[in-house]
């Protein structure tokens, strides 16, 4: 399947906003609308989002981000390449549960 590109640059655009509601609308789109994604589009959403996670500033908006990956994880193949801003992440920055998500992920052990 796939979104197209109209709704991609649009869900791009939220993923990467200043505005904190947009990018948890966003990530929550990633999530609702990953079994849409063609590898493509998924490909470029990994990475912007893997990119997003380890800038944000708010705990929460970074649990909904690496949960859109989980979730985009369940419906194609994430390559592990697009992941690797996230081994930055300090676990310290984390949660039990943000932590639980990379190492589903494979980015942590």
């Amino acid at each position: 399947m796939t979104i197209g590109e109209t709704d991609l640059v649009g869900l791009v655009t939220k993923i990467v906003s200043a505005s904190p509601e947009d990018r948890e609308y966003g990530a929550n789109t990633c999530s609702d609308w990953s079994p849409l994604f063609d590898q493509d589009e998924a490909d470029l959403l990994v990475r912007i989002l893997a990119l997003t996670a380890t800038s944000e500033d708010h705990e929460t908006i970074r649990e909904i981000q690496l949960h859109a990956l989980l979730r985009i994880d369940e419906h194609l193949l994430v390559r592990t390449e697009l992941l690797a801003p996230l081994r930055r992440l300090f676990s310290a920055q984390l949660d039990e549960e943000q932590a639980d998500y990379l190492q589903e992920l494979g980015v942590r052990p």
